[in-house]
């Protein structure tokens, strides 16, 4: 794909081109989770992020209440102005960028949307060093006062399990714009406030399956979904990339235990979002246990009375001093 670092017509070009490649998919058309007028004004928002260097123009499209999970420790940031305090150095040292959108799939009800990206970037800074990076984005959006706002944004890089070390120019196999099936239309919609309690239900319940098979049961409905996950390059799609990759990591594991010590919830009762910081303690069946501390977003959908993710993004911060994930924690469990 050639690099979009043209005037607002190649961002409108693009929304549109998206667009209509969504509109006459079918799938994607299933309920109003992929209406091609939301996915238009997302995608054009995100054409328009991705090359911006300009600050004021960046924090315009965040809510005031807008959580950012960063790549670089600390990396937790939440409201308008920890936001644009983490971001504005970062664009300050930015001449220019350039980027290739390999892949994105939105999905809207109207009132929430998400979008799921993995984008490479070629960025000039102003001592005319170049900065090669591909990373997996996932961004949650609310409509406020009748535009889309940014409520949660989450960036992520995967790591080398055996080195802790990032991996920024890890190859994208596209799979391709999300195709939402029709088995995974909304509804029905619960009060706000129930939700959100639900959705805290499913966090905390879905991050300790016993078997793979109990983890399928907490995406989809259907096969239209994906895991960004915390060591792998590749996105994880649907029913049987799930099996493959996550069922051998049930070996050897006795149980699982979970703490959430931050989670951020919005809703509006059948389109939900997450984000959070976790420790997941691996107890296995050789007697020893490993805790990990990491972050997590997701986006979920209220299918019938269960809620799924369909979009999910696990990360690890990275230290810039020693370029290494911090991925451990102190034991808390006991």
């Amino acid at each position: 794909m050639r690099y979009k670092n043209g005037g607002a017509s190649m961002a409108a070009l693009a929304a549109t081109l998206m667009a209509l490649l969504q509109s006459v998919s079918g799938p994607a058309a299933a309920g109003s989770f992929g209406a091609p007028q939301d996915i238009s004004d997302i995608t054009a928002i995100e054409n328009e992020m991705a090359r911006e260097t300009d600050i004021d123009k960046v924090m315009a499209y965040f809510a005031d209440n807008a959580v950012l999970i960063d790549i670089a420790a600390p990396g937790w940031y939440e409201g308008r102005q920890q936001i644009r305090a983490a971001v504005q150095p970062q664009l300050a040292a930015l001449q220019a960028i350039k980027y290739r959108m390999d892949e994105i799939s939105v999905a809207s009800d109207g009132s929430f949307a998400c979008a799921a990206m993995q984008i490479h970037f070629d960025a000039t800074k102003k001592d005319n060093s170049l900065m090669k990076m591909s990373l997996r984005q996932v961004d949650a959006f609310k409509k406020i006062d009748g535009h889309w706002r940014i409520i949660q944004q989450h960036f992520s890089l995967p790591v080398d399990q055996k080195t802790a070390v990032p991996i920024p120019d890890a190859a994208v196999t596209s799979q391709g714009t999300m195709a939402w099936s029709d088995s995974s239309a909304l509804g029905p919609r619960v009060p706000v406030a129930k939700a959100k309690e639900e959705i805290s239900a499913w966090l905390t319940a879905s991050e300790t399956p016993k078997n793979i098979d109990e983890m399928r049961t907490y995406y989809g409905p259907g096969d239209d979904f994906m895991i960004f996950d915390w060591w792998s390059p590749r996105e994880v799609r649907g029913t049987a990339q799930m099996r493959e990759y996550y069922g051998p990591q049930f070996d050897g594991v006795r149980d699982m235990q979970i703490k959430i010590p931050v989670v951020r919830v919005d809703s509006d009762g059948a389109f939900g979002v997450e984000a959070s910081q976790q420790q997941l303690k691996m107890n296995m069946q050789n007697g020893s246990s490993q805790i990990i501390s990491f972050r997590q977003s997701d986006c979920v959908r209220r299918v019938g009375n269960r809620w799924y993710s369909f979009f999910e993004m696990g990360s690890f911060p990275v230290d810039p001093k020693t370029n290494k994930a911090i991925m451990t924690a102190p034991d808390t469990f006991k």
